[in-house]
């Protein structure tokens, strides 16, 4: 689900949404109804994604 690249390492896939993006919004409280609406390329399968990274990277 995640790809990088010199413009967006690692990023959600079909995206230039970084995961660290995503993640910091969960972090602030934003639920993952509101990420995807602030960011429109995201998809659930994505905040998903990037929610088990999160989880898998660690602090």
């Amino acid at each position: 689900m995640f790809f990088s690249s010199p413009c967006c390492p690692s990023s959600i896939a079909g995206t230039r949404v970084p995961v660290s993006v995503v993640l910091d919004c969960l972090a602030a409280g934003m639920s993952p109804e509101d990420v995807v609406a602030e960011y429109p390329t995201l998809t659930s399968e994505g905040m998903q994604a990037a929610a088990a990274y999160g989880a898998v990277a660690g602090p």
